[in-house]
């Protein structure tokens, strides 16, 4: 329910926003769709955070989700591109 009414409100705020073309709001799932269900992901200390695996699948779809607002701001980094281990 919280997810759909950020939704909306990104989207209010980009119509109030037409009339400055330099200027975006973007919503992202990338952090909502890493796949967590692998146990290596999440920390055996506490059964909660993410494991340093789990922390490097978080910076790789936060990284790719970047994607749109770069192509919006005129950076194309590589889309392949992997983030340095």
């Amino acid at each position: 329910m919280m997810e759909t009414e950020i939704q909306a409100m990104v989207r209010n705020l980009n119509r109030e926003l037409k009339n400055y073309p330099n200027i975006r709001l973007q919503y992202s799932e990338a952090l909502k769709n890493v796949d967590f269900s692998r146990l290596e992901l999440i920390s055996s200390v506490d059964g909660w955070h993410p494991s340093v695996e789990g922390q490097k699948a978080l910076a790789e779809a936060a990284y790719t989700g970047l994607h749109p607002t770069l192509d919006f701001l005129g950076i194309n980094p590589p889309r392949k591109a992997s983030l340095p281990h």
